[in-house]
């Protein structure tokens, strides 16, 4: 979904209709983009309902009966701690968090420190979510994501640490 919100966001910005591929390509980033928008729907549609399913069940079959008419939708909520909604939600999460990684990344690129300082704060906030509402049933899954989030964390304090030098208009070696 960042994938795609990126590039329609590149498209978007430089529109160029001389040519039938720059026309394919203007309506392809639309209809990609109205797809997506329709799917993260269907994806909270789909959690919201479980969720509430869970908490007006007076027969044990009803939720087995969701799971049942849902099947290709497991992976949405399957996996994930079903004590609430922002447990269970974490791929809505995680999607809503690339969405906004691409968006900072094709509009504020003349920007980096801004850049920068908005995507460690997307970071952190995911470390924090993690550990605080830990939405995986496994806990080998949860250690991973973690684990994968604190790299990321690594990362990006490096880009930090770069973006304010280029600031600085600093080499390394003036630091130093």
């Amino acid at each position: 979904y960042g994938d795609i919100l990126m590039f329609s966001i590149l498209e978007f910005r430089t529109p160029n209709f001389s040519s039938s591929w720059s026309r394919f390509s203007f309506i392809s980033a639309i209809v990609f983009l109205l797809i997506m928008c329709v799917l993260l729907f269907v994806h909270s549609l789909v959690i919201h309902n479980y969720q509430k399913t869970k908490k007006i069940q007076t027969e044990e079959n009803l939720l087995t009966k969701f799971i049942d008419d849902n099947k290709g939708n497991q992976v949405i909520f399957n996996d994930f701690k079903d004590y609430s909604f922002i447990r269970q939600s974490f791929l809505l999460l995680l999607t809503a968090r690339d969405l906004l990684f691409s968006l900072l990344l094709a509009t504020m690129f003349e920007h980096p420190l801004i850049q920068v300082i908005f995507i460690l704060t997307l970071n952190i906030i995911m470390v924090v979510y993690l550990i605080m509402k830990p939405p995986f049933k496994s806990v080998f899954d949860a250690t991973q994501q973690l684990f994968y989030e604190v790299i990321a964390l690594a990362v990006n304090d490096s880009l930090l640490i770069m973006a304010v030098m280029d600031k600085m208009g600093s080499t390394g070696t003036d630091l130093r």
